[in-house]
């Protein structure tokens, strides 16, 4: 029996502005946040005047956005790291196996510039530990990766330049594998959420 799709439409050309890189980026440690997710909607077969959740094949919702988040008790707030204009981006990459299994590899590439000790020490705390990283695209979506497999610190490498015209910077990628791409946080809740997790 064929695999089938749970909501399959049209992908209209994209109007107006698309603009890259990243505007933010907060990261806190995974698993210290209760989410609120929106589920995908399909019409109830019993009543089709209604929607209920869609559940898969393997029995699991589908998450459409994430609507709201608390910090769990005792659990350190997100932080947010600064960056130079459009020197971070993020990536997901779908990998499919034989078998016809699948999986997304979600990564947070960050750069910042002029190394100092301040900036070390944050590399070697985020070297310890599993972290979930929320960001900000140039089209202010805001998305999470780290809510259902844990985000760490894949590569960091620092470099001084050479010439003047050279950067003297870190570079690092966060990445998680998962079986489902970056999330949206719903834009009705951004403001409601980056502060549940970022205000004391």
């Amino acid at each position: 029996m064929a695999c089938k799709s749970f909501k399959l439409s049209a992908i209209n050309t994209s109007c107006g502005s698309n603009v890259p890189s990243l505007k933010n980026i907060w990261v806190g440690a995974f698993n210290s946040v209760d989410w609120t997710f929106t589920y995908v909607q399909v019409p109830d077969p019993e009543n089709p005047q209604q929607t209920i959740d869609y559940v898969d094949e393997d029995g699991n919702k589908v998450i459409e956005s994430i609507s709201g988040a608390t910090l769990k008790n005792g659990e350190d707030l997100f932080v947010e790291f600064g960056f130079r204009k459009n020197t971070c981006s993020a990536d997901s990459e779908m990998t499919v196996n034989d078998n016809g299994s699948h999986y997304f590899t979600n990564s947070v590439n960050m750069v910042f510039a002029k190394q100092d000790a301040a900036k070390r020490l944050n590399i070697h705390a985020l070297a310890s530990g599993d972290c979930t990283v929320l960001y900000k695209d140039g089209n202010n979506i805001v998305w999470v990766i780290g809510v259902d497999a844990e985000a760490t610190l894949e590569t960091a490498t620092a470099t001084t330049g050479t010439a003047v015209s050279d950067n003297n910077q870190y570079e690092l990628t966060i990445s998680e594998t998962s079986g489902i791409m970056p999330i949206p946080v719903a834009a009705a809740n951004v403001d409601t959420v980056i502060a549940a997790l970022t205000t004391a």
